[in-house]
């Protein structure tokens, strides 16, 4: 599998991909918590809490689009 979608920020973001992916990696870098959900259009798969410092590293199923709520905390990820 080869990286694709990488996405970073501080706010609240939602990412649409023009391709299925089965993994996501996501490393809180900042002071709160960061939620992540991973979905398709029509249904949410899956949804953690990503606490500060922590890295997420997770297969799932297939899903086209993740929904980042920050609380204001810094974030880096991408999808495989």
């Amino acid at each position: 599998m080869v990286a694709f979608g990488g996405f970073a920020g501080t706010t609240n973001q939602t990412i649409v991909y023009d391709r299925v992916a089965h993994c996501i990696v996501i490393s809180n870098e900042g002071t709160g918590d960061v939620t992540i959900t991973a979905g398709t259009a029509f249904n949410d798969l899956f949804t953690f809490t990503v606490k500060p410092g922590v890295v997420l590293d997770e297969r799932i199923d297939r899903f086209d689009r993740v929904r980042v709520v920050s609380n204001g905390s810094a974030y880096t990820g991408y999808v495989l």
